[in-house]
């Protein structure tokens, strides 16, 4: 089944946070979406997927981050408003 989630963080580094370790992980995930830095250390996403390959994006931002000093993670249920056509977008 799948979902669509908003996500707002917080993060201390975000050098090389969305293209190295998001878009990255997104990927690998078959994830479709986008995420953009609303301000200097705000992140702001919307993933759209199958409920387990979300799951494993979640755990993966709790456990592979430490290095980007995440502050906060607000998670939300989102609807899907547009068509991402299967790619996951970094907006800079």
């Amino acid at each position: 089944m799948n979902q669509c989630l908003l996500i707002t963080l917080t993060i201390g580094s975000v050098n090389g946070f969305l293209e190295s370790f998001i878009k990255k992980q997104a990927k690998a995930l078959g994830l479709e979406g986008v995420a953009h830095l609303v301000s200097h250390n705000n992140v702001r996403m919307i993933i759209c997927g199958e409920n387990s390959n979300i799951d494993q994006f979640i755990d993966l931002l709790y456990e592979k981050t430490t290095k980007y000093k995440l502050d906060h993670i607000a998670i939300e249920s989102f609807f899907k408003e547009r068509d991402y056509r299967g790619v996951f977008r970094v907006v800079t």
